[in-house]
């Protein structure tokens, strides 16, 4: 932004200046989206890891609890004997 003004400035405000300096704004606009889309990744891909070690703890957890509800069936059946 700063180079494109300096551009303006010093050169006048030509077509090709202006095109040149256009050029660099719209460019420095493009890396900052870029940098901020990929840190918006990098948040993406933490949320994604932490979601898939909640989930295979859960999963861990549902197959304790199946686990006991069948140990509980037993029980039950052995006390209606």
């Amino acid at each position: 932004m700063v180079i494109s003004t300096v551009i303006i400035l010093k050169g006048g405000a030509t077509y090709a200046n202006i095109g040149i300096a256009l050029f660099l704004f719209f460019m420095a606009s493009g890396i900052s989206f870029a940098v901020g889309y990929s840190l918006h990744d990098t948040e993406e891909l933490k949320l994604s890891k932490e979601l898939s070690s909640l989930t295979s703890k859960l999963e861990e957890i549902e197959k304790k609890v199946n686990s006991i509800e069948e140990k509980v069936e037993k029980v039950e059946k052995f006390l209606e004997e």
